[in-house]
């Protein structure tokens, strides 16, 4: 008979670990899906390539009104998120870093 409450318990303890476990590997997920890291990332490959196929004396235009409200959230100069550097394309919308 003391067997059964110990699979019981055993069976409780693994089942909250789980679901622990799985909550913050959403929080995470939702953090990096929605976040900075993304915007960054595509907006880098978009201004490089768009450079790369540009030729002298091109004008172009590009839409980074999301850009522009993460930079504001975060409390970033509009002036410093799209920056050109040597031979890279660097776009920063938080304060830790760039991509």
């Amino acid at each position: 008979m003391n067997n059964r409450g110990e699979i019981l318990i055993e069976n409780v303890v693994f089942i909250i670990l789980n679901v622990v476990f799985l909550s913050i590997l959403v929080l995470f997920l939702l953090k990096q899906g929605g976040g900075a890291v993304i915007l960054e990332n595509s907006y880098a490959k978009e201004n490089a390539l768009l450079v790369d196929s540009a030729k002298p004396g091109m004008r172009m235009m590009i839409n980074m009104e999301d850009a522009l409200e993460l930079s504001k959230k975060e409390g970033i100069h509009f002036s410093d998120i799209l920056s050109f550097d040597d031979n890279y394309v660097r776009v920063k919308l938080d304060e830790k870093g760039g991509y």
